[in-house]
């Protein structure tokens, strides 16, 4: 019997697959199918499980999972999903899901958990460290994220990731189909 893979690993698997909007101030869908995932994820539910809702048709899941501010504001305050996502292999996701794609999901995730990374630090030092091997070792990015592990008061957010971009190292740099 094998693990069971991180949902968060298993979601980006599935967004890379069918091709979901990760772009955080889209005004056509509002990553609308990300934003009911990550729901989906802080209630306990796993994309590769029986119950899960979402998915790329019907378009009616948010209906379903209550309105865009109920949904964000418990993604928001979810300690669960935060502990989710701490153990997500961001290098996993990197190598199965199309580049610069997997920086946007993992953007996402850092947007709607910011309240509480801003508290806790749990995903900063994790992930910082995570991204240290999918960047060149002498960017600037690098430092940024050396940066991000050290200092206490600072914490990753999405707007580093726009930085990574150009720093990622080719084997993480193919894009998936």
């Amino acid at each position: 019997m094998g693990t069971e893979r991180n949902a968060f690993n298993a979601l980006c698997l599935l967004a890379s697959r069918e091709k979901w909007c990760w772009k955080l101030f889209c005004t056509t869908c509002g990553h609308g199918h990300f934003r009911c995932a990550l729901f989906e994820l802080a209630e306990g539910r796993h994309p590769e499980k029986d119950g899960w809702l979402t998915r790329q048709r019907p378009p009616a899941s948010a209906h379903t999972l209550g309105d865009w501010q109920t949904i964000t504001t418990a993604i928001q305050q979810s300690e669960r999903l935060h502990r989710l996502l701490a153990g997500a292999s961001l290098t996993d996701i990197a190598e199965h899901c199309g580049f610069p794609d997997y920086l946007g999901y993992l953007g996402l995730a850092l947007n709607y958990t910011e309240q509480l990374e801003q508290r806790n630090r749990l995903l900063t030092p994790l992930w910082s460290t995570q991204l240290l091997d999918i960047v060149e070792k002498d960017s600037s990015a690098a430092s940024m994220l050396r940066k991000r592990i050290s200092l206490t008061d600072r914490w990753l957010t999405w707007r580093d990731l726009d930085g990574l971009e150009n720093s990622v190292i080719p084997k993480y740099r193919l894009r998936r189909q």
